[in-house]
Parts: structure tokens; sequence; C-alpha cells
């Protein structure tokens, strides 16, 4: 269990001690934290074979979805943020990377670090922008 408050008074809108019971029962699982970008939440939500990580300072308002697939991995991007860019890290699984153009259709190759079966880029998004990525999971495919 997650928890981001110390004491939980309220249960289902009346004053209620059950939650702390709870917490003090089930302690060993429990966690508390102030802030979502602590180590234990971190640790909680991470996947070994998928990571996105804002660039410092963080800006733009990043949103992704992810679609793993038999041969890799899609992955959608947009930042909503009408006035800031945004920078992220990605780190997935796969040996090659694509950019598939939402405008045209056409899909190209592009570089990223690659090791061990991880692949690693950086993606740059201008306000209200977005970017359509696919990981190849296999070596030399023919996507392209």
């Amino acid at each position: 269990m997650l928890s981001f408050a110390i004491e939980i008074p309220y249960l289902d809108g009346a004053e209620s001690t059950a939650l702390n019971e709870l917490k003090i029962s089930f302690s060993g699982q429990w966690t508390v934290a102030k802030e979502t970008d602590e180590p234990a939440v971190k640790q909680l939500f991470s996947i070994n074979d998928f990571s996105l990580e804002e660039t410092i300072p963080v800006s733009g308002e990043l949103y992704h979805q992810r679609r793993i697939m038999d041969d890799g991995q899609l992955l959608f991007v947009v930042n909503t943020d009408t006035t800031n860019s945004t920078n992220v890290i990605v780190n997935a699984k796969g040996k090659q990377l694509i950019k598939m153009d939402l405008q045209t259709g056409e899909c190209s190759q592009l570089p990223a670090i690659e090791d061990k079966g991880q692949l690693s880029f950086e993606i740059k998004l201008p306000p209200v922008g977005s970017a359509l990525y696919f990981t190849i999971v296999r070596s030399k495919s023919k996507y392209i």
C-alpha cells in the first residue's frame, strides 16, 4: 500500500481509525511518502524494461501511451503545454528505433544507444507537439 498521508482519519467520509489500524497491522507492506518523486515511490512504480525521465528543469506537460507487441513497443508521446517545450529520456526494450511521421506516415530509423537489448534515446517535443516511436526487439528488422 502506498500512502501520501501519515494519518488517515476518514473512511467513506466519516471519522474512523480503521485505516490507521490496517496500516499498523500491515506495516511491512505499507509505504508512506511525502512526494511522488521519492525513491520508494519510484521503486513501486518502476518497470525494468521501460522508463521515462523528464530532464531537469521539468517543463511542458508530458503524457505517453505505450503498447507492447511481440516484435517491439509502440510509444506515443504528447506535450499538452501551449507555451513550454519538454525533453525526456526514454529507456525501452529494443535493438532499433523508428520514428513514424504523424503527418506523412513515413518511417525513419533514428540513432539510439543500445546496450544488452535496451535502447536509450531523447525526445524533444515543442509546445502542443506529439510523436510516435517504435522500438524493435530484433536486430536488423526491415520495417522501413
